[in-house]
C-alpha cells in the first residue's frame, strides 16, 4: 500500500513540478510579449497545478482508500470484540 500512495503522489505532484519548471524557464519573458490565450493558459495551469490542485488531488485519493480500508478494518475489529 506504501508503494501506492507513493506512486499516487509522484503522479499527482509531478504536473505541479513541471509547471514550476516551465515557470521558472519563462520567468524574464515579458508578458506583453505573450498572446492573450498563452497568458490565460498559464494562470490556469498555475491555478490547477498550484496548491489547491496538489491538495485536492492527494486529500481525494487518500481520502477513497482510507474509506476502502478502514471499513475492512473495522468490520474485523468489531468481530473480534463482540463474537
Amino acid at each position: 500500500m506504501l508503494i501506492g500512495q507513493v506512486v499516487l503522489y509522484i503522479v499527482t505532484a509531478l504536473p505541479f513540478v513541471i509547471n514550476m519548471a516551465y515557470t521558472t524557464a519563462t520567468q524574464y519573458v515579458p508578458p506583453a510579449s505573450k498572446s492573450r490565450y498563452r497568458l490565460a493558459a498559464e494562470y490556469l495551469s498555475l491555478t490547477a497545478t498550484g496548491s489547491f490542485g496538489t491538495y485536492l488531488f492527494n486529500a481525494v485519493s487518500y481520502r477513497k482508500l482510507f474509506d476502502f480500508y478502514s471499513h475492512i478494518f473495522f468490520d474485523s475489529y468489531r468481530f473480534m470484540y463482540i463474537h
